[in-house]
């Protein structure tokens, strides 16, 4: 059985983001592109009511396919 790697929503949020002069935002994104990472339901309520606070929900769903491509090891459950 392989290990997942479970991640949590401020890895998406910082990822998303991508603040000026904050230095988790660029590591979150690298972390996102790079790992399989495994999210909850949990985990995705949390990241779009942040996104929704940020002015950010129109881009969110978008951005939450793309990095959720069948095939790059996402998963969600």
């Amino acid at each position: 059985m392989s290990a997942r790697i479970f991640a949590d929503t401020n890895i998406f949020v910082y990822a998303h983001l991508q603040k000026e002069n904050d230095p988790r935002c660029p590591k979150a994104a690298e972390l996102v592109r790079v790992l399989p990472l495994t999210i909850s339901n949990q985990v995705v309520h949390e990241y779009y009511s942040v996104m929704l606070k940020n002015d950010c929900a129109s881009s969110t769903l978008f951005w939450i396919r793309c990095h959720n491509q069948p095939g790059q090891g996402r998963r969600m459950g």
